[in-house]
């Protein structure tokens, strides 16, 4: 019965550069996504200390650097690291109007 994954990638990776590649070649690109998500909530939830205005612009700066590292290692699209630019500008325009 044939496997209905190719896992050889996985198996053969020689870093753990090459084992979140193939994993992420593996789930279609979701893996990265996850990842920006995954860590826009623990950063959300460690922040929330401040208000919930700061919490979130701090968040959406991070996970913009983030975004950034993770286009360069080619795990998300141009529109996932864009629409994390999109949050910080949100979030800078909330913070703005607040008060």
């Amino acid at each position: 019965m044939p496997q209905p994954y190719n896992l050889t990638n996985l198996t053969d990776a020689n870093n753990l550069f090459e084992f979140f590649r193939a994993g992420n070649q593996l789930s279609e690109g979701y893996l990265g996504l996850m990842l920006l998500i995954g860590t826009w909530l623990v950063f959300f939830f460690s922040f929330k200390g401040y208000d919930t205005k700061r919490a979130f612009a701090g968040t959406s700066f991070i996970t913009a650097v983030a975004a950034i590292l993770l286009r360069l290692m080619q795990f998300i699209s141009n529109e996932v690291m864009f629409m994390s630019f999109i949050l910080v500008g949100i979030s800078v325009v909330m913070l703005r109007m607040g008060d």
